[in-house]
């Protein structure tokens, strides 16, 4: 089968959503054999169809697992990458392209998970407080909805802070009186 063809079955495949169609397509023309599986995962809402062909795990079922994740939301397949590079990309891409930090819930590694929030952040749009409430981080939580606060200039929405942190370092207060017995 040429590209051509192949380029063809899977236009047709991610018009009518026939998977019979994808498995015509041959291996080593990975990116439409990706893009078929990728529109019959997103149209069932299946990240399981990415587990296409024989050859066990590789590139384009974790492209298309990440593809998924960003373009559904749903991260589970983030969990079922090779490396963890690309398990923390898969979170951090469904993330920024849903404006939504809670998905940066998945990424192991603090700094990376940190990283991902301050990511979605920094995109200069609100997101929604329900969607800060969903962060599994509670500095992080409220850093989300402080976020919100100043980008909409509404210190109001400072109120939806439920949890307070409490900062155990010494007072000022504490070392202004000697500690040394005399």
């Amino acid at each position: 089968m040429c590209i051509r063809d192949s380029k063809c079955l899977a236009m047709y495949a991610n018009y009518t959503y026939d998977e019979s169609l994808c498995r015509l397509i041959t291996e080593t023309t990975g990116d439409y054999i990706t893009d078929c599986y990728l529109a019959i995962a997103v149209h069932e809402m299946n990240w399981t169809k990415c587990n296409f062909g024989t050859l066990g795990e590789s590139n384009s079922k974790d492209i298309c697992r990440r593809e998924y994740a960003k373009l559904t939301g749903d991260t589970e397949s983030c969990e079922h990458l090779w490396s963890e590079s690309w398990n923390n990309d898969c979170y951090r891409s469904a993330a920024f392209y849903h404006k939504d930090p809670s998905l940066c819930n998945g990424i192991e590694n603090n700094y990376h998970r940190w990283k991902c929030y301050q990511g979605v952040f920094n995109m200069g749009e609100p997101t929604e407080i329900e969607k800060c409430r969903d962060i599994s981080d509670l500095e992080w939580e409220g850093k989300c909805i402080s976020n919100i606060a100043v980008l909409q200039n509404d210190s109001t929405i400072c109120n939806y802070i439920t949890t307070c942190l409490l900062y155990t370092s010494p007072s000022p207060r504490d070392l202004s009186t000697s500690r040394m017995p005399s």
